[in-house]
């Protein structure tokens, strides 16, 4: 086999704000195509407020408000989604793969003003995976390994597992522990056990937390060896703690709180984000919060 393919993956790049490494899950990440820049989704939140709370100070003084910025450079974002897809248009005529990556993504949702059209998608990934992108090799390789969906002509989209591996594994050798754990998941899905547990042991290890799920299966079903998970567990829990922060953490808290039913908590969280409270001040709401809930004094 190819010795590249199995070196334990590099740490993921700091965000250029907080300087902690970027999450591994791509919904925690921002693209900033003013800058080219990977920004963490806690430190663009934290800056949203930031400017909301000058803001409300500024309409206090009767002053205009002012304009939301990137939160690295500070350049003016786009206001209308026309302008925005401007941007991502000049970056993807100056062979700019992140941008190219990201005009993808919306055609592939249908949003920001563009159709749905996921012929025009794959195109833009094929030409980032051209460029070098990790994240388009991916992407690509995970729809072509597990996605079998046809367009209305039924030419578009075809299932290749052995092309989708390919693009899986030039992902996985430039640090995508999510395409390490889709290789994974083939090895497992044709027998190879063994080649699945390394590549789960390699994104675990990466601090991929489905792979260190699947390890612990794995172990209780006697295939995996008492060692073997401990030492993957040690080194997953190391990569995870240097990826968190207690911004991250704050901002993952009151996603699932706005998921859930708790109104009160609801109100803690937009109290905080409208800049009516600090970060200080949230964390005593919820400990009270909290305390009271064990005791059953709340619903």
């Amino acid at each position: 086999g190819d010795p590249e393919l199995w070196k334990a993956h590099p740490p993921t790049e700091d965000c250029p704000v907080c300087l902690v490494p970027l999450p591994l899950s791509k919904i925690d990440i921002v693209y900033y195509a003013c800058c080219s820049r990977a920004l963490c989704f806690a430190c663009v939140k934290e800056h949203h407020r930031a400017v909301q709370v000058t803001n409300g100070k500024r309409a206090e003084k009767e002053l205009p408000p002012l304009g939301m910025t990137c939160a690295f450079c500070r350049i003016p974002v786009p206001e209308e989604d026309a302008e925005n897809i401007e941007v991502l248009e000049k970056k993807n005529r100056k062979d700019d793969a992140e941008a190219i990556c990201c005009l993808a993504s919306y055609y592939i949702d249908g949003v920001h003003g563009l159709p749905k059209d996921e012929r025009r998608a794959v195109t833009l990934f094929f030409r980032a995976a051209g460029l070098g992108s990790v994240n388009a090799h991916s992407v690509l390789g995970e729809r072509f390994a597990f996605d079998s969906r046809f367009d209305e002509r039924n030419d578009f989209f075809f299932q290749d597992r052995n092309l989708g591996r390919n693009y899986l594994e030039i992902a996985a050798k430039g640090g995508d522990a999510g395409s390490r754990h889709n290789l994974g998941v083939l090895e497992y899905r044709r027998g190879s056990l063994s080649l699945a547990i390394k590549h789960f042991q390699l994104a675990a290890a990466a601090g991929f937390v489905d792979s260190m799920k699947e390890l612990w299966k794995t172990f209780y079903r006697g295939r995996l060896s008492k060692f073997d998970l401990e030492n993957t567990l040690r080194a997953h829990q190391a990569v995870c703690d240097e990826m968190s922060s207690e911004d991250r953490e704050r901002h993952h808290a009151a996603q699932d709180a706005f998921a859930g039913d708790d109104e009160l908590l609801k109100q803690f969280y937009e109290s905080y984000y409208n800049g009516d409270i600090n970060a200080k001040e949230l964390k005593k709401l919820l400990k009270v919060h909290q305390k009271k809930k064990k005791k059953g004094a709340l619903p």
